[in-house]
């Protein structure tokens, strides 16, 4: 039979392992974030260099369509960090409950709105992709 002090441990660390998977997603969204900032600021200096009007046309959608995926990219990153602050919020809310200080509800109601940030951020990360497509697109149209 399982003791107190282990079900109490598994209940605080079920949280912990989500916060772990979100910091995997972050690390991936936020180097995903960082190069786009950088393609925003180096097709910016190209545009100021070109002459021709067709070309600055299709750096100028480029640059519209970047603009989309650094906010989509915004809010996921967002989305996570609420999340990740919600499951460390549900793992103290176990704590305080198994000390007879918190609430159940106060639990579920942290580790259900983690989840729900978290499901919010992975939503942005594929609205991301699916958008970044129509950039290279655009910039192989350019080259023709």
């Amino acid at each position: 039979m399982e003791s107190a002090a282990i079900s109490f441990i598994a209940q605080v660390v079920t949280p912990t392992i989500l916060v772990s998977a979100s910091g995997l997603l972050l690390l991936g969204l936020q180097n995903k974030y960082a190069r786009i900032v950088d393609r925003i600021r180096s097709l910016r200096e190209i545009e100021r260099e070109l002459r021709k009007n067709e070309a600055k046309q299709n750096i100028h959608l480029q640059l519209k369509h970047l603009l989309r995926r650094a906010k989509l990219l915004r809010t996921a990153i967002f989305s996570l960090y609420v999340g990740i602050m919600f499951f460390i919020m549900a793992s103290m809310a176990i704590a305080l409950y198994a000390l007879q200080l918190g609430s159940e509800v106060a639990v579920i109601i942290f580790f259900c709105t983690g989840l729900f940030s978290m499901f919010l951020g992975v939503v942005h990360a594929v609205l991301d992709v699916q958008n970044s497509f129509r950039i290279i697109l655009l910039e192989l149209r350019r080259r023709e």
